[in-house]
């Protein structure tokens, strides 16, 4: 059997510049659901397969809508804005970084997996109101 690090070389070059490129923006989106977590949550990310898991215990479910919508909310509210501001000031980046910045920014703000049982969360908040 393979090791992961013998598999990874084997891909094609574009596939691994590309997983490479896409890692910090996904690193800081798990980040982002720890802090944003209650104190009163357990949270354990699961690094080999990027994902976090949350242990609820009496948080209310607006607030688990929060933390799992966390990075798609920081990434429109915060994120969003200062691209702007810093293309409108008139800020300059080498053409090649453009491309990293932008991967890293869809895979930061994007929701996937666990991150749509927000919507489901908020919505049940709603209901139960």
């Amino acid at each position: 059997m393979a090791t992961r690090n013998a598999r990874f070389a084997a891909l094609p070059s574009a596939v691994r510049w590309l997983v490479l490129a896409l890692l910090p923006g996904v690193v800081l989106h798990e980040l982002t659901h720890v802090a944003a977590a209650p104190a009163s949550a357990e949270v354990t990310v699961e690094w080999r397969h990027l994902r976090t898991r949350f242990q609820w215990g009496e948080t209310p479910l607006w607030r688990r809508g929060v933390v799992h919508l966390a990075p798609t909310l920081v990434g429109w509210v915060v994120l969003s804005p200062a691209l702007l501001a810093a293309a409108w000031a008139g800020v300059r980046v080498p053409w090649w970084v453009l491309p990293i910045l932008g991967v890293n920014a869809v895979a930061y703000v994007n929701p996937l997996g666990g991150d749509l049982d927000g919507v489901g969360y908020l919505l049940a908040a709603v209901v139960d109101r």
